[in-house]
């Protein structure tokens, strides 16, 4: 759309991206599936947790996907 500016085409982008996220929220995924989050962490707090995990004998992975049900209330 070589009629608009960027301005124009940017808040069009905008409005897309946002109509995708609303689809992609209601989604509701199939049972096991799994999704990939990224968080930063301090090196210190990842050292924390991964202790934290192994005194629970879980792996890291196992450990915050329950942690993160939990929080989130949702039953698995």
């Amino acid at each position: 759309m070589s009629n608009l500016s960027a301005g124009d085409k940017r808040a069009m982008l905008m409005r897309l991206s946002a109509g995708v996220d609303q689809q992609v929220a209601g989604m509701v995924s199939p049972s096991g599936s799994h999704i990939l989050t990224t968080v930063p962490l301090a090196p210190a707090v990842a050292q924390q947790i991964n202790s934290i995990a192994a005194a629970h004998h879980q792996t890291l992975d196992a450990y915050l996907g329950d942690l993160i049900t939990k929080q989130a209330g949702v039953q698995k």
